[in-house]
């Protein structure tokens, strides 16, 4: 592997068999979404329109007093109409200033409003999904999907559109205006914006592709150095700066090479528009020329047709802006839908009963499985027809080799994943059948890879019950034994840990999950490893801390240290995803099987200076 040009093993490769869709494709599954967006601001569009529509028809009267100023006022023929052109422009310009700030409080902060509902909504849906989805997908290719490209949306739904429906309207009475000056030259200056616009539409069908394009390098980029910079302590570690830069040279260049086509697209497209323009303007002086030497316009009326030209071009100079954003806001609403589609957890499946049979006086805490099978990829079983029983109130220790599967049980076990055959029961009941916020009310976990949020002390415990007094908080604490290390620093529990608990060593950040785990007063503790970064000292003194937690409690622990487990009132022995041996610590050594092998083993094995 070369740096970061290694192909990230979680991202889906493109099935071959699996057509590609075409930009009216694409277009037809996004309207549907947009459809959503609109719909609800329908009003405050329509007002919008309003407003713009009235603002442009304001917009008139500066080239039609043009015409009277030069015909009638500067000749002075009829002088007295200046008052008349100082009135109506000056009347015009309010009219349009008005209009400009009613249209930005009714529909600018309307689309605001609008981009910060679809973040709160991808973000709300986006922590509602379930955990296989984010073992699918970088967390750093995520972010600007709810993030950043939706901003696209605000300029299109918003002002781009409202500009372009008022400039279509603006342009459709100027053109109405300017046939009534000469229809010849009229003629001639729509023909050739009709054919513009069909310049524009060859361009714009040829570079969308490239907006796609962009958007996903800028994900993948972004998702790159988001994993670049999670893992900068092995990076230095392994001196990989210089190799870790270059990869990421390579997506930055792969972004700048998407950007000299787009740039090199546009200027192509603006060289032929701005030779069909000249071609255009060259025709019509000349023949503004024959008509005012034939005296069927005047010098006052060729700098109104003039300046209603100018308005006629407007909207479709505005549809090269637009179709930027169109592009841009097309593939945001897309990849905003393909997370909005992904189906979240089932937080209350299909056929739960009513009334919920976890209430916390009722629940025992009996867990089964019954012939579990699991896969994380079809053909790949995890786990291979699994069986077990834990009654209330006692401790299941889960042991064998790497890839056993004993994580793989911890996530079933959290409603993480669901087995593609068997069941796993809590007193009897389906898990997969019951409300899960009910059923996770009733489990506590502390995790070998110990996470911590960017908060104090106080913060990361309470995270398990919120609404813990002070004294079940102390006393959560003083089991797992933080006040220890807590009480040094200056600012107590209200000393910031750092992002991922990064200013903790990793046995503190351990006893701080195991506070939040006594602090949720689980019927259900799963323990991956709880122990696993604490030195003798700090792991006796948890297992002191532990042994008044487990009591009445239906406890799983993960051990590789196998002395640890001796006290569990079931050893299960993985191997290849199947229980290979049960029984309790004593049954085991006298099978003298794959569990006293491996306990042999650890107990031979010097411990390393």
């Amino acid at each position: 592997m070369k740096g970061m040009r290694r192909r990230h093993a979680r991202e889906r490769p493109q099935d071959p068999k699996e057509p590609k869709k075409n930009k009216i494709q694409r277009l037809k599954e996004v309207l549907p979404l947009a459809w959503t967006l609109v719909r609800p601001r329908l009003p405050a569009l329509g007002l919008g329109l309003l407003l713009i529509l009235i603002s442009r028809s304001a917009g008139l009267v500066l080239p039609a007093t043009a015409r009277v100023f030069i015909d009638d006022v500067v000749t002075g023929a009829k002088p007295e109409k200046m008052r008349f052109v100082f009135v109506a422009v000056f009347a015009a310009a309010l009219v349009q200033a008005a209009c400009s700030y009613l249209l930005f409080r009714v529909l600018t902060v309307r689309t605001i409003e609008l981009v910060a509902d679809l973040r709160t909504r991808g973000i709300a849906h986006l922590i509602r999904l379930a955990v296989p989805f984010f073992d699918k997908n970088r967390t750093g290719a995520l972010l600007p999907r709810v993030l950043h490209d939706i901003e696209a949306l605000r300029l299109l739904i918003g002002s781009g559109f409202i500009d372009f429906a008022g400039g279509v309207f603006f342009a459709a009475l100027s053109a109405v205006y300017m046939w009534t000056i000469s229809p010849r030259l009229t003629l001639v200056a729509l023909t050739g914006l009709l054919a513009f616009l069909a310049l524009l539409g060859w361009a714009f069908w040829g570079i969308a592709g490239s907006y796609g394009d962009r958007a996903k390098l800028l994900a993948e980029t972004s998702g790159r150095l988001s994993e670049v910079l999670s893992g900068i302590r092995v990076i230095k570690a392994y001196r990989a700066e210089e190799r870790e830069s270059t990869a990421m040279a390579a997506s930055v260049a792969a972004m700048r090479d998407n950007a000299i086509e787009m740039a090199t697209n546009n200027r192509v497209f603006s060289f032929w528009s701005t030779t069909l323009v000249g071609a255009l303007g060259l025709g019509l002086m000349s023949m503004a020329l024959s008509e005012i030497r034939e005296g069927r316009l005047t010098l006052g009326g060729l700098t109104t047709f003039s300046l209603l030209l100018g308005f006629v071009n407007g909207p479709v100079y505005m549809v090269v802006a637009l179709a930027g954003q169109f592009a841009d806001a097309l593939v945001s609403i897309e990849r905003l839908q393909g997370i909005l589609n992904e189906p979240g957890e089932a937080v209350t499946p299909a056929g739960a009963p009513s009334t919920s049979p976890l209430r916390a006086a009722e629940v025992k805490g009996h867990v089964a499985f019954e012939n579990v099978t699991f896969e994380y990829r079809p053909g790949e079983p995890v786990l291979r027809n699994v069986t077990l029983v834990a009654p209330p109130g006692t401790a299941t220790a889960l042991v064998g080799p790497s890839g056993a599967g004993k994580s793989t049980i911890m996530g079933l076990l959290a409603a993480f994943y669901r087995p593609q055959s068997g069941r796993i029961l809590l007193d009897g009941h389906d898990i997969t059948t019951l409300p899960l916020s009910d059923y996770r009310a009733h489990l506590g976990v502390v995790f070998q890879d110990t996470f911590l949020f960017d908060a104090t002390l106080r913060e990361n415990v309470l995270f398990a019950r919120p609404e813990a007094t002070q004294a079940e908080f102390e006393q959560a604490c003083l089991s797992a034994h933080v006040e220890e290390f807590a009480s040094r620093f200056n600012d107590g529990y209200d000393t910031i840990v750092g992002e991922r608990g990064v200013m903790l060593s990793g046995g503190q950040k351990q006893r701080v999950a195991i506070a939040r785990a006594f602090l949720a007063n689980p019927r259900i503790l799963l323990l991956d490893e709880a122990t696993s970064n604490l030195d003798s000292e700090s792991e006796a003194l948890i297992q002191k801390g532990l042994e008044s937690l487990l009591p009445g409690r239906t406890t799983f622990v993960i051990a590789h240290r196998l002395s640890t487990v001796r006290s569990c009132q079931q050893i299960l022995v993985l191997d290849h995803g199947e229980v290979i041996e049960r029984g309790t610590y004593a049954d085991l050594l006298r099978l003298g099987g794959r569990y006293a092998s491996m306990l042999e083993q650890q107990t031979a094995t010097p411990t390393p200076l």
